[in-house]
């Protein structure tokens, strides 16, 4: 057995079935890689062929592990793993996302969730059987999928900002059951693109536009806007006078042009790492 944490961590998820390899690790905030400008430190992999060599075998994993004792350990997801998992990003506005989502459709059932690195979370349901593509910021702003031909960073490995990726302790695997994918989730991520309908006054974006929004809502109902413009490709810039004029006349007390600014270039970085179509 492999004596380091993430070694024996690896070990236990190949012997319940799930696929791993392992990952470059971060320290100080710098990847393993040695590029010093790696823009995903800690969660791209060691080894080039990850789909094809991706493994349970308990030989495999020990070797990769011996060789790397602090490598951050992949948990690959799709219909091999039968695993989908579904990313909460707060830093992109994920929460208000998710939120959002869930009032339009139905609250995601209890299942086995984790607490990333970055502050987010990861909840983990049963693969439908019909293929699952990975997506970014399909269900909106911060929300990632990881299906087929995917992978997630698995406990306990490090996060480059020092923190860990941890089991939720009311929803740890040995605990609690992975839930069913949700059906209106799976719909939402295997349609084909379609026009977008006018926005109803009556759903909760239309009302913060014309309603505003009070102190302590203010910052993540710019998110939402920020989110909503950008993905149906409003200029930037144009996207930026929106953001300013909405602020004026609607936030009480208005927002500055630093925050605005700041959580309009966040919001961008999410769309254009979407568009791209990388993994989180």
């Amino acid at each position: 057995m492999p004596s380091s944490l993430l070694g024996k961590a690896a070990q236990w998820y190949g012997k319940r079935g799930y696929p791993v390899f392992p990952l470059h690790s971060a320290a100080g905030g710098r990847c393993s890689c040695g590029s010093a400008g790696c823009d995903a430190p800690g969660k791209h992999p060691r080894i080039s062929r990850w789909p094809q060599q991706a493994s349970t075998a308990a030989p495999m994993i020990f070797t990769w592990w011996h060789r790397w004792p602090d490598a951050n350990i992949a948990l690959v997801t799709g219909e091999v793993s039968h695993l989908v998992v579904l990313d909460v990003d707060p830093r992109h506005g994920g929460d208000a996302a998710i939120d959002e989502v869930q009032s339009r459709f139905a609250p995601l059932p209890v299942t086995v969730t984790a607490r990333t690195g970055g502050g987010g979370w990861h909840h983990f349901f049963q693969h439908p059987g019909p293929r699952v593509p990975n997506s970014s910021g399909l269900l909106g702003p911060g929300l990632d999928v990881r299906g087929d031909g995917g992978y997630i960073v698995a406990p306990p490995s490090l996060h480059a900002s020092g923190a860990s990726y941890d089991w939720d302790s009311a929803r740890h695997p040995a605990t609690t059951e992975i839930a069913p994918l949700p059906t209106w989730l799976l719909a939402l991520l295997v349609s084909s693109p379609r026009p977008k309908a006018p926005l109803d006054p009556r759903s909760p974006l239309a009302d913060v536009v014309l309603k505003g929004a009070g102190e302590g809502q203010r910052n993540t109902s710019l998110a939402r806007l920020a989110g909503h413009l950008l993905r149906h490709r409003v200029d930037p810039y144009v996207t930026l006078g929106l953001l300013q004029s909405w602020s004026q006349a609607n936030c009480r007390p208005p927002l500055t042009e630093e925050e605005i600014q700041r959580t309009l270039d966040s919001i961008a970085c999410s769309e254009a790492r979407r568009r791209g179509g990388l993994h989180g």
